[in-house]
């Protein structure tokens, strides 16, 4: 997974790839990644590979934000 800052009328700089493997084990498995000091701004990401392939099929039950961190 690649994590990029939407920046307008201008390329969007991408922060790290992660790769999660506990997502393909089952549902009660969590995958979880880490960016730190990102500057404040509006997120998106994009799933490279899924299972090592280009092209696949992928279910996410939820996404969350931790700002713990940040306080």
């Amino acid at each position: 997974m690649r994590y990029y800052r939407d920046i307008s009328f201008a390329p969007d700089p991408y922060y790290d790839d992660k790769t999660f493997t506990e997502c393909f084990k089952g549902n009660n498995y969590l995958s979880m990644g880490e960016w730190h000091d990102l500057p404040s701004g509006e997120y998106y990401f994009q799933i490279m590979e899924i299972g090592g392939g280009s092209s696949g099929t992928l279910s996410v039950y939820k996404t969350s934000v931790d700002t713990t961190a940040a306080d």
